[in-house]
């Protein structure tokens, strides 16, 4: 009796500890997933407030700058006021690269980066159209202005009427209806950037100046498109999953990268300063630099002193190492093109071979992106296939 029932007690603890140990295992997965996709939102969130909100908010900051002292300029014409307005062009070009990152969402359905910088300036449309103004057949406004093509307007347009050939027009060569037109291009500038900021927090989130300039222009009433990006699976999210809006923060950021590349070769044989180059580009070092700080700030979750979980927290969950690489590879090649600039009036052959290491060093990092891209987007804790209609 006594044999039977140890016997029978053995069998018994022996068939709950073999069930035990896959059951235990099952629960550990479930919440690493659990886990994970909390985190995966969390670095949504982060991304969405502290990279895309911040970044547009810096563009409309430098915009309104830009068309103020555009205005200054305009009320009293000297290399004061002209030198003032360049920096802010500057400024605001610097924040438009960092902003390449999400030409998704609103910036794609609704074209407002070809409305703030759309390439090239239609130079032929904007001197027929100055030549009108200086006979006095036409008075350009912003909201004439708003209706034309839109290169006739935008960064590209700015960068028209305040440089030729790659320097600082001679204060004494601007028209007054070119400072007219300055305007009018500035006035839209800032109407576009509030428009496109309004489209991600919302249209009854800006501030009331800002809900003003919006209302007396007769602009649309945005709902938020950042709450869908943070959102996604919810009724009013066009996002199913968490892996979708994951997909397009980093294949925008890989994109941004490969757009840079040619840019990059191309700074080996540049012509000297003051004559167009790539793309027609003033300061190609600082547009390449502010291309990868954009995409920098996507990867860690936000600009410099705002940054919370990020994609970079979500890979090294998965690679720790891998992520380090990322991180040094930015690094890298941030420094090398730095070492380009530094080479600017130097022997051809080092800067051929900088130029070369360049492109080596961002490549690296491009392919290390990629490598990470499907460790953190394919994870089935963040329902790759549910656009498909599954969530295998």
């Amino acid at each position: 009796m006594n044999r039977l029932f140890v016997s029978l007690t053995s069998m018994f603890v022996a068939a709950s500890i073999l069930g035990i140990a896959p059951a235990q295992a099952g629960i550990q997965d479930n919440v690493a997933d659990y886990l994970f996709k909390r985190n995966a939102k969390k670095a949504l969130e982060s991304y969405t407030d502290n990279t895309i909100l911040k970044t547009i908010d810096q563009l409309v900051k430098n915009i309104r700058t830009l068309n103020n002292d555009a205005k200054k300029l305009h009320a009293d014409k000297n290399e004061k006021y002209l030198d003032k307005t360049i920096a802010a062009w500057r400024a605001t070009v610097a924040s438009f690269n960092r902003s390449q990152i999400f030409m998704y969402g609103p910036a794609a359905q609704y074209d407002f980066h070809k409305q703030l910088s759309i390439w090239p300036a239609d130079k032929i449309l904007i001197d027929n159209t100055l030549d009108k103004m200086s006979k006095g057949l036409l008075q350009l406004g912003p909201a004439q202005l708003r209706k034309m093509t839109a290169s006739m307007r935008g960064l590209n347009t700015v960068k028209y009427l305040l440089f030729s050939k790659g320097l600082k027009r001679d204060i004494g060569t601007i028209k007054d209806t070119e400072l007219d037109y300055l305007v009018a291009v500035t006035d839209v500038l800032q109407l576009e950037a509030i428009d496109f900021e309004a489209s991600w927090v919302g249209t009854n989130n800006l501030s009331a100046d800002k809900l003003e300039i919006v209302k007396k222009a007769g602009l649309k009433n945005w709902s938020s498109y950042a709450k869908e990006f943070k959102n996604p699976g919810e009724p009013y999210s066009r996002y199913l999953s968490v892996s979708v809006p994951l997909q397009e923060l980093i294949q925008e950021s890989t994109s941004v990268i490969e757009d840079i590349l040619p840019i990059i070769e191309e700074l080996a044989t540049r012509e000297p300063l003051g004559k167009l180059h790539y793309w027609d580009r003033i300061d190609p070092y600082a547009d390449i630099l502010n291309g990868l700080k954009g995409v920098e700030n996507s990867y860690l979750g936000g600009i410099p002193g705002s940054r919370g979980t990020s994609f970079s927290d979500l890979v090294a969950t998965k690679d720790a190492v891998l992520d380090k690489r990322i991180k040094i590879a930015f690094a890298h090649a941030q420094k090398r093109i730095e070492t380009i600039r530094s080479l600017e009036n130097g022997p051809q052959e080092k800067r051929e071979l900088a130029v070369k290491v360049a492109v080596s060093e961002c490549e690296k990092l491009l392919s290390r992106l990629m490598v990470a891209t499907p460790l953190v987007t394919a994870d089935p804790a963040v329902e790759p296939f549910a656009p498909y209609g599954s969530n295998i």
